[in-house]
């Protein structure tokens, strides 16, 4: 155990290991119409109107998982002095690539689809009094829908049939139905760990055991009632706008000011439990927001610019958070449930910015922005560990008997990882952004292609989280968001050629607070990506690109705990590369 109380070393006994492949077929169809019309009846009168429909349709008709398990081996080790994100691993004297080491324990079929549409329509009319003032004012209904759906192997009951094997299944030698497969090529895993393994052959298991004839695997959604639901959400509202363009100490002062009142009406549908039941149901809620505004813009000279803005912001919970239903799930021993909130209110905040702008060259830019966010309302998923007796969803015993089917050490006593969304009281957040950009026309040819834009941000934030009773427990960043960011582009245009090389850094940032499993918090570690694109015109019709991705090999690394920082999961993707073409005709 090294200084931070973090286990960097053991040898264990009696523990369980697994090998599972997983097979996807995944679908998604987009559809999108629109109806754009403008008409002016006169220089100072116009009128706009726009009426859509766009819809997402994704099918997952095949999600199939094998799971191979080794029981109550001896000796199996994890290292991490050495490295401490890539551990030795070892498995005592268990032969990871033999069949006679494992034994079929699930086989999970989970067909799934969601559907997201979006109907909108709007119409605004502008009056332009004079050359100095004007008004603009508009209506907007939009209609949100999505809607997901998921089966189960089924009986026709909410149990779990995933551990339920076959007898017929069961008797057929893993090595029928097993593949070996090696990873870890570009990890620079220790030597001593174990790369190839013996997998599931999910094609072989699927001829040999009709894993897709629903006669012989029944389906239904019965066992995963909480991810079949429906969000519709209505929002109908309309805004009203004055412009302004005058003069103020002899020089051009520009804005506008303005309100937007919206209605929102939602409806969630899904699945909850009475008395151990399943009961479909549907819950309904209205509620209004009224969001006002303030742009300016004074010219001080003819190159530089003062920008000043405040707003009342919100956005509206994601779609995937109002469900009225929960899903419990049991793999192994990780027991799970996620559950929806439809009482969710938006994120809301009121916006300060004030810029200073210099445009000292053409297509050059020196500027300074500062912002200020004052967040009345934020919304946290909060993960808790507890016993499933008792939750604070109501949800009766025999739901977690049911998830937990043939489980061995699975019981509703026994502890059980929570994760409910609520709104937070929010917090302060400020920062600043500077910015530079310029094309070198002052160079002499041909370097006078060459260009640059830079950009830094820094941000400092403080947001209340909850714990599960609903107390706040900790004041932190705000999640996702780095303290600070910078990008930095050098480019060369001519008429047939350009090119460009970006730098993309970004600081750690926190994802979840506070921490699961007793850690104070979770993060990403800091990253630093660089991209290349170049293109060439061969002539008016004919045009070649090249784009490369991660040029820097950048990996993707999780942590907990801001003392220990224990690693969650660390992916190495690679770099990519993509050459195109592109005719006009």
């Amino acid at each position: 155990i090294d200084g931070t109380g973090t286990l960097v070393y053991g040898i264990f006994d009696d523990v369980d290991v697994r090998s599972e492949a997983r097979f996807d077929d995944l679908t998604t169809e987009f559809t999108q119409v629109t109806l754009d019309a403008e008409h002016s009846f006169s220089d100072s009168v116009r009128v706009h109107g726009l009426a859509g429909f766009a819809e997402s349709n994704h099918e997952n008709p095949i999600q199939t998982t094998l799971l191979f398990d080794a029981n109550n081996i001896d000796g199996y080790t994890y290292d991490y002095r050495g490295d401490d994100r890539l551990p030795l691993i070892t498995y005592g004297a268990t032969d990871v690539t033999s069949p006679a080491t494992w034994t079929l324990s699930q086989i999970r079929l989970r067909p799934q689809s969601s559907i997201n549409s979006f109907s909108t329509f709007s119409a605004d009319l502008e009056y332009s009094a004079s050359e100095s003032f004007g008004v603009q004012f508009g209506a907007q209904w939009k209609e949100y829908e999505f809607k997901t759906t998921e089966q189960r192997r089924s009986n026709g009951t909410t149990a779990n049939l995933e551990t339920v094997i076959p007898a017929n299944v069961a008797a057929t030698p893993v090595a029928s139905y097993s593949e070996l497969t090696t990873f870890g090529d570009g990890l620079g895993v220790p030597s001593g760990t174990p790369t190839t393994w013996l997998i599931p052959d999910l094609n072989a298991a699927a001829s040999l055991f009709g894993l897709y004839d629903p006669s012989v695997f029944r389906m239904g959604i019965e066992p995963a009632l909480g991810n079949n639901a429906t969000i519709k959400e209505e929002d109908t509202g309309g805004w009203v706008q004055f412009d302004w363009n005058v003069e103020m100490l002899g020089r051009p002062l520009r804005g506008n000011v303005g309100v937007r009142y919206v209605e929102t009406k939602q409806e969630t549908t899904g699945y909850t439990f009475t008395s151990g039941s399943p009961l479909l149901q549907t819950v309904e809620r209205t509620y209004d927001n009224t969001l006002p505004s303030l742009n300016m813009v004074f010219e001080a000279t003819d190159e530089f610019l003062i920008r000043i803005g405040a707003a009342k912001t919100m956005t509206r919970p994601p779609l995937g958070n109002l469900s009225p239903g929960a899903v419990v799930s049991v793999s192994g021993n990780n027991r799970t449930v996620t559950a929806g909130n439809p009482q969710l209110d938006p994120f809301e905040a009121d916006n300060y910015d004030l810029a200073f702008e210099w445009y000292f060259a053409e297509e050059s830019l020196v500027a300074v922005a500062l912002f200020y966010k004052d967040i009345g309302s934020f919304i946290q998923t909060i993960r808790s560990t507890m016993p499933f007796t008792g939750n604070p969803l109501g949800l009766p015993d025999s739901v977690a008997i049911a998830a937990c089917g043939a489980t061995p050490g699975c019981t509703p006593d026994a502890d059980w990882q929570f994760s409910l969304p609520a709104n937070t009281p929010g917090g302060e957040l400020k920062g600043f952004e500077i910015s530079y950009q310029q094309p070198f026309t002052f160079l002499p040819a041909p370097f006078d292609g060459f260009g640059a834009i830079l950009n830094y941000t820094g941000v400092e934030s403080d947001v209340q989280y909850l714990d599960a009773t609903g107390a706040v427990v900790t004041t932190a960043n705000l999640t996702g968001l780095s303290e600070s960011a910078y990008n930095a582009t050098i480019y060369f245009e001519n008429e047939r050629f350009s090119a460009r090389v970006s730098a993309a850094y970004r600081d750690e940032y926190l994802t979840t607070v506070p921490g699961r499993n007793g850690n104070d918090i979770e993060g990403t570690a800091e990253t630093l990506n660089i991209d290349a694109a170049a293109s060439f015109t061969l002539n008016d019709n004919i045009e070649f690109t090249l784009e490369a991705l991660n040029l820097t090999d950048e990996f993707q690394d999780q942590w907990v705990d801001s003392l220990g920082d224990r690693l969650s999961y660390y992916h190495h993707t690679g770099r990519e590369y993509f050459l195109g073409a592109r005719f006009r005709f």
